[in-house]
């Protein structure tokens, strides 16, 4: 590893270590106020993820407009929104299990409980979909409370540091964690998890390499994980849809969508392109509800 590297990651995992002990040590009613602060410190003092935010931003609602200025200084706007949205759901989800399995109770409500154990009864286990949408680090802890075993399939940071905190948060939560890396191991625990009829979580909306699926995504052409479609129809297991949403009063809403259908029509591969192409527009349709609430520092397009 490059000394630069090294002091990278060095002081990435320190900013974590601060910002868990803030959080942890904050009154419940200065967490908002700390969070926005925090935003708009990450926002304006990281330049380089804020172009590729700005950059993802432009290409989704920029389009050709008359009044560019205008334009500019609106998507700017929605990105600090974003960028506070992000540091206020890492607080809470640091904060969450000091709180309380009551207060989490409280502040995340549940909807379509019935969709999970319908999914669960086929016996074959439930694959959960999602994305970096709204505070998705309390899904695992909210689901586990309610006796769901709940398997997180995860890309470790590379600074060690930072890992090793968002692995003892995950911990704290009972969320158990599926590394993503290396693929062949994450693939056998995933079946494993799938046979014994547990749950296993995948983030979608990370753009893939080669081994990806072309897709539209958000408008743009995009490459998407073809993992989720492959293990589900390989399987059996049930594709659950599941957002966690920031309502206007500061609370959460857990959705739990009915299963996808899964149907075989053509080839193996077809069917996984078309599979994935339905299970990214479920999220897509999510994402232009709650734009603010979706991580768009992420290079999701080459083009960003």
């Amino acid at each position: 590893m490059s000394a630069f590297k090294r002091v990278e990651y060095g002081a990435g995992s320190a900013a974590v270590r601060l910002v868990v002990g803030f959080a942890r040590g904050l009154p419940r009613g200065w967490v908002h106020g700390f969070a926005a602060l925090l935003g708009r410190a990450g926002y304006y003092g990281g330049r380089r993820y804020r172009r590729i935010a700005l950059g993802n931003l432009r290409l989704v609602f920029g389009g050709e407009q008359t009044e560019r200025s205008l334009k500019r200084k609106a998507l700017e706007r929605l990105a600090v929104r974003n960028y506070q949205h992000i540091s206020e759901s890492f607080c809470e989800a640091v904060r969450a299990v000091l709180e309380g399995r009551s207060t989490a109770r409280e502040r995340i409500r549940v909807r379509g409980v019935e969709n999970l154990e319908s999914a669960f009864s086929g016996g074959r286990g439930v694959l959960v979909v999602t994305g970096h949408m709204g505070n998705f680090g309390l899904i695992g802890y909210r689901l586990a409370m309610e006796g769901y075993p709940f398997n997180l399939v995860f890309r470790y940071p590379e600074a060690p540091g930072a890992a090793a905190s968002i692995l003892g948060i995950l911990e704290s939560q009972h969320v158990r964690v599926i590394s993503a890396v290396p693929r062949h191991e994450c693939v056998a625990q995933c079946l494993e998890r799938l046979r014994a009829n547990e749950l296993v979580c995948l983030l979608i909306d990370q753009r893939e390499g080669d081994a990806g699926v072309d897709i539209s995504f958000l408008g743009r052409p995009s490459r998407a994980a073809a993992g989720p479609a492959l293990l589900a129809l390989r399987t059996g297991a049930a594709v659950v849809p599941v957002f966690m949403t920031r309502e206007s009063t500061g609370r959460h809403r857990l959705d739990i969508l009915a299963a996808l259908e899964q149907a075989r029509k053509g080839t193996l591969r077809s069917d996984v392109e078309a599979f994935t192409g339905r299970i990214n527009r479920v999220l897509e349709e999510r994402i232009r509800l709650h734009p603010e609430q979706w991580w768009w520092m992420h290079r999701r397009w080459k083009d960003a």
